[in-house]
């Protein structure tokens, strides 16, 4: 397996021909197979799962585009996670590729339970989420804690190449710091009614969003106009948006407990 890090998005691609996903039906002539397709994957947690869910089952949101290899691009967690940030670079490979967005269960437009988010249960999801519509391996970028999810699943075979983008191992709170006993009060108070739903309210005014991108996110602040600013807060206010951001900012998505587990 070919691997490759960094902080710059590169790209892999695969040698082995992949299964490919249902292309768009469109009849228009204009470059149709660069149309993104949205699909919707109905998962099911398995029980230790579930059972610290309000649903046995929920839907991710993914899309496809393009045609050739196929390629998986994986968003970083985040409170703004969502795979419109992968746009960009699905477009420049749609041409050479067949490319698959996802966002992740918890964020985007994929549906948001009040579950128990944790490494192993994104682990679990990725790996069904990837035997169910690729029967062989296929390239695979990821940005940020995702690269966690990727790599853990490297045992498994379902990578013929890796790109890892930025890739990180602790959440803000635990990179500030904070104590384990303090992060888990803070993700169990801001998972709870009321104070919780207040809590998550401060963190996601547009106000503070934008501060976010320009102190942790963006080189050039002027990518943040006031259109792409609204999407983002939007991303933000879906049914039960809080509860995996919470687990990715608490460090309860944290793949590792060490730097040398993650290396």
């Amino acid at each position: 397996m070919n691997r490759s890090s960094g902080d710059r998005a590169t790209s892999s691609t695969s040698s082995a021909s992949s299964t490919l996903l249902p292309r768009s039906s469109t009849t228009s002539t204009a470059l149709p197979d660069l149309r993104p397709t949205i699909h919707h994957y109905l998962w099911h947690p398995d029980r230790d799962v579930s059972a610290t869910s309000d649903s046995s089952s929920l839907t991710v949101t993914f899309e496809t585009m393009g045609d050739g290899p196929s390629i998986l691009l994986l968003p970083a967690f985040s409170t703004v996670s969502n795979r419109a940030e992968l746009t960009a670079l699905a477009q420049a490979l749609a041409p050479y590729y067949q490319v698959t967005t996802l966002d992740w269960p918890g964020f985007g437009e994929s549906e948001r339970p009040r579950m128990a988010y944790t490494p192993d249960m994104y682990r679990r999801f990725l790996l069904d989420f990837v035997q169910a519509h690729w029967s062989e391996p296929l390239a695979v970028m990821s940005a940020g804690h995702a690269a966690g999810v990727v790599m853990a699943l490297e045992p498994e075979g379902l990578w013929s190449k890796v790109t890892l983008v930025a890739p990180t191992w602790r959440g803000p709170l635990a990179v500030m710091g904070a104590p384990q006993a303090m992060r888990t009060g803070i993700r169990e108070l801001v998972r709870s009614p009321l104070i919780g739903q207040f809590l998550y309210y401060l963190n996601t005014r547009p106000s503070f969003l934008k501060w976010m991108y320009r102190r942790h996110v963006v080189v050039d602040a002027a990518q943040l106009t006031p259109e792409y600013m609204q999407s983002r807060y939007q991303s933000t206010q879906k049914l039960g948006a809080r509860y995996a951001p919470a687990a990715f900012v608490t460090g309860g998505l944290d793949p590792v407990h060490h730097r040398e587990e993650f290396l």
